[in-house]
């Protein structure tokens, strides 16, 4: 999809079948680097803080993610 087209943000939970978020982040960071990167994840964060500390993250939230912190990091 990003070869296709243009997206603000992408929004993509760690825990994925194959590749984790990260490696979805880091890829949208490389070809779109305009795109703001928001993770969340159910995970600990001191289990995800070497992840974290990429520049692909822009924004973590843990899960139940907040609607209005999420908003915010788009928009604010």
């Amino acid at each position: 999809m990003l070869g296709i087209g243009r997206f603000d943000a992408v929004v993509t939970d760690y825990d994925m079948p194959g590749e984790n978020g990260v490696w979805l982040l880091e890829r949208v960071q490389q070809g779109c680097p305009r795109t703001k990167r928001i993770l969340v994840s159910g995970s600990d964060p001191a289990e995800l803080k070497a992840h974290l500390s990429t520049s692909a993250v822009e924004f973590f939230f843990p899960k139940p993610a907040d609607k209005n912190a999420i908003l915010s990091s788009l928009y604010g």
